[in-house]
């Protein structure tokens, strides 16, 4: 019962998250400040400890699923390292919104992630990493330690929102 209730609590979610950015888009006066949302998770299941693995099936059918999660978070930008495994979680989202994959560094820089609050200021932006780089990547965006470490190897079902405001910044840390 709880397995069936999950999607349907996700896609109340992402309502609520679209809900809001449009009337934070439309508002009379105008938001000072538009929110970023980024969705941030880890490759999924990968073949195996080749250099490059490619997904495997339950690997496949989870970036269905992520794709299936997202579709009314209306999407502005993916990006995602350059290796199979994380290219392929993304990449039915990238093909369900039209938008590319842009490709960027596994460890990028501090800079790197502020780039990304500016320059998608009021979008929202998916990111797919590796369970050593994803947490990393929290905590530059929430600008605060929440991961003390690497996500554990055999976990594939963290998904993470991280809105970027004005004066703050939150994390809605889901599984999928």
């Amino acid at each position: 019962m709880l397995q069936m209730k999950k999607p349907i609590i996700f896609a109340l979610l992402m309502a609520l998250l679209v809900t809001a950015t449009i009337f934070a888009q439309e508002s009379e006066n105008g938001p000072s400040y538009e929110s970023t949302t980024f969705i941030l998770v880890r490759h999924a299941e990968k073949m195996s400890d080749s250099d490059d693995p490619g997904l495997t099936q339950e690997g496949v059918s989870r970036a269905n699923k992520l794709q299936e999660m997202v579709v009314m978070a209306n999407i502005n930008a993916i990006y995602s390292t350059n290796f199979e495994r994380t290219r392929a979680t993304v990449q039915p989202v990238s093909e369900m919104v039209d938008v590319p994959v842009t490709m960027y560094e596994p460890v990028p820089g501090k800079n790197v992630t502020e780039q990304w609050i500016k320059k998608h200021r009021g979008e929202t932006v998916l990111i797919s990493g590796h369970s050593n780089t994803i947490p990393g990547l929290a905590n530059q965006l929430l600008g605060r330690t929440y991961f003390e470490n690497d996500l554990d190897e055999s976990d594939y079902g963290n998904l993470l929102i991280i809105t970027v405001g004005e004066n703050d910044r939150t994390l809605l840390h889901l599984r999928y």
